[in-house]
């Protein structure tokens, strides 16, 4: 089995773009145990939507597409504009990839804490979903634990920065 992610963001993509297939993004869940994902795990926030799934090591691809056409169909998005917004993120970089997510060195702002719960709520609706594998589950229940600890543990997590306190801020 092969954990991959499909991830847009802030990072490669508009914000509009973003949004839409954010909006999309709850039915794609739903669309996983009918197809080639023996499960995923959807992190929608507002400047990103991940797909965090797991397949067979020979249908990774297959996965993949049955994924990008469910949420380009839930978006009401054409399939190619899904797929460029889409970028694959194999094994290793899905692992390091949430965890920078999950501690916020992802984010708008860095240091950024609500991202943390938004990765444990994403979780948690898979599990109630179905969908949330072994391996799922590990990663991240792995990647929060470490959220958890850089925000307990280190100068980031004592900032308390967010998109709306740095907005705030500068205004003043």
């Amino acid at each position: 089995m092969t954990l991959f992610c499909l991830a847009a963001s802030h990072h490669d993509v508009d914000l509009d773009t973003v949004a839409r297939l954010s909006a999309g993004s709850s039915d794609v869940l739903a669309a996983v145990p009918t197809g080639s994902a023996k499960g995923a795990v959807v992190l929608a926030t507002c400047n990103r939507v991940e797909i965090y799934a797991e397949a067979a090591d020979a249908d990774v691809s297959g996965a993949s597409e049955q994924i990008v056409s469910a949420l380009a169909d839930s978006a009401g998005v054409e399939v190619d504009v899904a797929r460029r917004a889409l970028r694959t993120l194999g094994p290793q970089a899905t692992a390091r990839h949430l965890f920078e997510v999950g501690a916020g060195l992802d984010s708008a702002v860095v240091g950024e804490r609500e991202i943390a719960g938004q990765v444990r709520r994403a979780l948690l609706e898979a599990r109630e979903a179905g969908t949330a594998t072994g391996p799922l589950v590990r990663l991240f229940e792995s990647a929060t634990r470490t959220a958890k600890d850089i925000g307990s543990q280190t100068a980031l997590g004592a900032t308390g920065r967010s998109v709306v306190t740095v907005a705030l801020d500068l205004t003043e």
